[in-house]
């Protein structure tokens, strides 16, 4: 007589890999900032100073940046107090606009004020100040506000949202050819990150600054991963390049990345190849894994448009290791755009999460026994396995 067995293995947890801060006796403190309002509303003459107050567990420091200048390319009508500051359950920030108004036209203006801690993670409010709209201006949004028009989209289904509003983006172009078609484009910006789809190939380059006009376009889910389609081509221009790096955003938590929060962000975390793995070359797109057990594709075309390192065996240690937050019909994967994105992976290997394989046993006659007959394959540390074992009934 033949019974499946139910196999189980309790197997200790790991360290949690973090950088939030700890208290002393070790405790991992997420970063919490939070700021009393998203956006505050300025008339053209102001009534007087506005106040909003800040919650943060960690220091902070005020970034101002300009989102619809129109000719006023500076933020110097608007001025916060305090512009940094430590751990406090409720700071006011006072916010303190200058007039709108003078013998000629002034259109209305905005900026984003970010309150950035130090792990870059930050709470923002936007001042809109009231005055003349301007004619067939194109207005600026942010990736998320663009993220956000499709909220009520049905990620499993094909519908698309058209945008007939003169809005425009700005974002850093955080792809590169090598590793993704070059009808892909993903950009981002200090809000978010999203997926431009060209119809035509693009030149971009990493770390390319580009303006999107989105009138015409339209957004929707593609393989459950959400994109921005232009109405052409030339609706994508550059306007720059990047000085430095393109800003990675740190993945605290490897469980958090599974869940898709870094969606089409260029993201960095502490990881290493699990050990089935270590003999497969990139372009097998090795398995990761963070300290904290959560386990994902690390991805490389092997196409006859592979990457130059696609052939590289894959890393043998841990250490930071660079991507964009893909997702692939709601799997996310992390998918390294350069060579030196994993180039870190060098250190000391941490234990890992454990590889267990199951099997079915055979039970003897009376059904007082019972022999395995498949196997466990144990990738980790011993000492980290507090109980494994088998049970089965009738």
């Amino acid at each position: 007589m033949l019974k499946k067995l139910l196999i189980s293995a309790l197997i200790a947890a790991s360290a949690i890999f973090a950088t939030s801060c700890k208290k002393d006796d070790g405790q991992i403190v997420p970063v919490d900032i939070t700021v009393s309002a998203e956006e505050v509303i300025i008339d053209s003459i102001p009534a007087g100073p506005v106040q909003i107050t800040l919650k943060s567990n960690r220091p902070w420091s005020v970034d101002i940046q300009v989102e619809n200048p129109w000719g006023d390319e500076n933020a110097n009508w608007i001025t916060v107090d305090p512009i940094e500051g430590g751990q406090t359950e409720g700071q006011v920030i006072t916010l303190t606009a200058q007039k709108n108004v003078t013998d000629s036209i002034n259109y209305e203006r905005t900026v984003r004020v970010y309150f950035r801690t130090d792990k870059q993670i930050f709470a923002s409010v936007r001042v809109y100040q009231k005055g003349v709209t301007k004619p067939n201006a194109w207005v600026y949004k942010s990736v998320k506000e663009l993220r956000d028009i499709a909220k009520d989209l049905d990620r499993n289904s094909t519908d698309a949202i058209d945008i007939t509003e003169q809005w425009k983006v700005k974002g850093i172009v955080i792809s590169n050819s090598q590793a993704v078609s070059n009808k892909n484009l993903f950009i981002q910006d200090t809000t978010a990150g999203i997926l431009l789809y060209t119809e035509a190939y693009n030149n971009f380059e990493f770390g390319d600054e580009v303006e999107v006009k989105l009138k015409g376009g339209n957004i929707k889910y593609f393989h459950q991963l959400l994109q921005f389609t232009p109405e052409n081509s030339a609706m994508v221009s550059a306007t720059g390049h990047k000085e430095g790096e393109p800003e990675a955003t740190l993945v605290e938590n490897g469980e958090d990345f599974v869940k898709g929060i870094f969606e089409s962000m260029y993201v960095k975390m502490t990881a290493q190849v699990v050990s089935s793995d270590l003999e497969k070359t990139m372009a097998d797109s090795p398995k990761i894994e963070t300290e904290d057990g959560a386990s994902f594709l690390m991805y490389t075309r092997n196409s006859d448009n592979a990457p130059s390192w696609s052939t590289q065996k894959v890393p043998q240690g841990a250490g930071v290791v660079y991507g964009i937050c893909n997702s692939y019909n709601g799997v996310y994967q992390l998918v390294p755009q350069r060579e030196k994105d994993f180039a870190e992976m060098t250190g000391a290997r941490f234990t890992g999460k454990p590889e267990v394989t199951t099997g079915e046993a055979q039970l003897s006659d009376d059904m007082e026994s019972a022999q395995l007959s498949g196997s466990f394959v144990y990738q980790g540390e011993v000492s980290d396995i507090t109980e494994v074992g088998f049970y089965w009934k009738k």
